[in-house]
């Protein structure tokens, strides 16, 4: 079983994703790939995750280093022993105390803007939005 192909799982509700994290059934700490971009090298960072809100058809993860991820009409949201998934997202906002990324979903490409700081993106067309992962 890939527990990183997002596809070959149930998707749920973004209730669901915030209650099964209150109630301690995700996964707390791991690395992050937003369309499979880090930053640094994948998996050299890894992120306490504090708090999972929705406002406004819009999800916010908060993590332990004042970093956030805001994911705009999140669709096909996955849990599962390894990873947080989302599949697809109209905007992910990532932001931190020195940088702040923008990717934007438009059709069938991923447009990135640098809003703060310094990036090179290596995004990859046709991956998960966002993964929360651990291995």
């Amino acid at each position: 079983m890939n527990y990183y192909e997002l596809n070959d799982f149930k998707s749920i509700e973004v209730d669901e994703l915030i209650l099964a994290f209150k109630n301690g059934k995700t996964i707390v700490s791991g690395c992050i790939a937003v369309f499979e971009d880090s930053i640094g090298k994948p998996g050299d960072r890894l992120v306490e995750l504090k708090n999972i809100s929705e406002e406004d058809k819009t999800l916010i993860f908060e993590f332990g280093n004042n970093e956030k991820i805001i994911v705009k009409s999140p669709s096909h949201i996955v849990i599962n022993e390894k990873v947080i998934g989302i599949q697809s997202s109209e905007k992910i906002s990532w932001l931190n105390d020195r940088q702040e990324l923008r990717y934007k979903f438009d059709g069938d490409k991923i447009q990135t803007k640098i809003i703060l700081g310094n990036h090179h993106f290596r995004v990859k067309q046709n991956s998960a939005a966002l993964l929360i992962y651990t291995w």
